[in-house]
């Protein structure tokens, strides 16, 4: 069968993941039958290297939560964009006479701003739940197209606003929510993150970054005031097809 190329996806969890159906795509779309891409479940970053140590094949794994930001110390290099928005949810692996490389990027940023084209009309503000590697992306490109934000927190800083401050919260121009927490995600799709639905109103834009379920039941409390929703899946494709570009042109040594 010859060399066989190893692709992954590392995190906690991560058996709701897309990314192997996506990936599998792009191999047989190129003809390409010995590339294949598991899922690594890990309890914590430490585990990394044992991993790359025993699984020799893996030329390079995406990255999702907790490990965006704690993975940046096991890193020998880092992309630009990636270390702007201090999180990396893509790795190059670089063997090089047992040596192991690893190499960072960030791909959600084209992901997010991909998906921001798709809004129905530029909003004139924006809310960021959460302040993981995801939420660093985002704010990104909210900051590069000219959208000012906050972020909630439960301990807020500057340009952070707090869970309890939602409740003062009006619609009065369009604005954009973007949900970046995993919670509500599959297996646990009975839980949402704290939000005054009651103040909903059809100028308000939700975006959640969870695409499993499809319709979280955050999303669902937007929908139901009639606003405009995104779910994560284009953000999910977009960036997978730039990993994919950067794990195509490694070459083992």
């Amino acid at each position: 069968m010859g060399q066989i190329f190893q692709l992954g996806l590392i995190g906690n969890p991560v058996a709701h993941s897309q990314s192997p159906k996506i990936f599998q795509k792009f191999f047989d779309n190129e003809n390409l039958p010995n590339w294949n891409y598991n899922l690594f479940q890990l309890s914590n970053i430490d585990e990394l290297k044992p991993l790359l140590f025993n699984n020799p094949d893996i030329i390079g794994f995406n990255v999702t939560v907790p490990f965006k930001q704690t993975i940046i110390p096991f890193l020998h290099s880092i992309s630009d964009a990636a270390k702007a928005m201090n999180a990396v949810n893509t790795v190059k692996v670089i063997r090089n006479n047992g040596d192991i490389f690893l190499e960072g990027h960030n791909t959600d940023y084209l992901g997010f701003l991909e998906t921001t084209k798709v809004l129905p009309s530029k909003p004139q503000k924006a809310i960021i739940l959460g302040n993981g590697g995801s939420a660093n992306a985002v704010k990104a490109v909210l900051n590069n197209i000219g959208i000012p934000f906050v972020s909630v927190s439960r301990n807020p800083t500057a340009n952070q606003i707090s869970y309890g401050s939602l409740l003062d919260l009006t619609f009065n121009e369009p604005t954009l929510i973007v949900q970046t927490t995993p919670v509500g995600m599959s297996p646990k799709v009975n839980v949402s993150p704290i939000f005054p639905f009651q103040h909903l109103n059809e100028n308000v834009m939700a975006i959640d970054l969870i695409y499993n379920p499809e319709e979280t039941l955050f999303l669902k409390q937007f929908k139901n005031h009639g606003c405009f929703c995104l779910n994560g899946s284009l953000m999910l494709q977009k960036q997978a097809e730039l990993a994919w570009t950067i794990f195509k042109n490694n070459e083992k040594k």
